[in-house]
């Protein structure tokens, strides 16, 4: 995740701090899945972030608890309003219009993330945010639903 943003970031908005903490590792037999939800939440971000302003972050976090793999993904983007809040899961919404050329984006992503959060892990997402301050979007999986262990792979 953190070459792939960084190959984002380089190419698409260099101004943009990453920043990534996380206390331990973990293996998954879920790699793709798990990278489709975090790579959606870090495209997002930086497609939110207004890169006019100055000190633009994005961070992601990786902690866990005895339960659950715990990941926080913040940024210093545009933040979602009160009344798209309802709407952002829905397939097919988006705010990303181009007034200029009319292209719209497909309205997927969110909706495809909390799929795979919710339906394949059996986890939670819960958003935060404020407009023109940021979001913050906090994925809880329970560690028995991402965690895998085949004793004919050395890890």
């Amino acid at each position: 995740l953190r070459e792939s943003t960084y190959r984002l970031n380089e190419i698409d908005r260099n101004d943009i701090y990453l920043e990534f903490k996380y206390k331990s590792n973990f293996y998954t037999m879920n790699h793709f899945q798990l990278m489709s939800i975090l790579k959606n939440m870090v495209n997002n971000a930086i497609e939110s972030i207004d890169m006019r302003r100055k000190n633009n972050f994005i961070k992601i976090y990786y902690k866990s608890d005895k339960k659950n793999h715990i990941f926080t993904i913040a940024d210093s983007g545009k933040g979602i309003s009160p009344q798209n809040m309802k709407y952002i899961y829905n397939p097919g919404f988006s705010t990303k219009f181009n007034y200029n050329t009319g292209d719209v984006n497909r309205g997927i992503g969110l909706y495809h993330v909390k799929a795979l959060v919710v339906n394949h892990f059996k986890g939670t997402i819960h958003v935060a945010s404020e407009v023109d301050a940021g979001t913050e979007f906090t994925i809880k999986i329970p560690i028995a639903n991402m965690e895998a262990y085949d004793e004919n792979i050395h890890y």
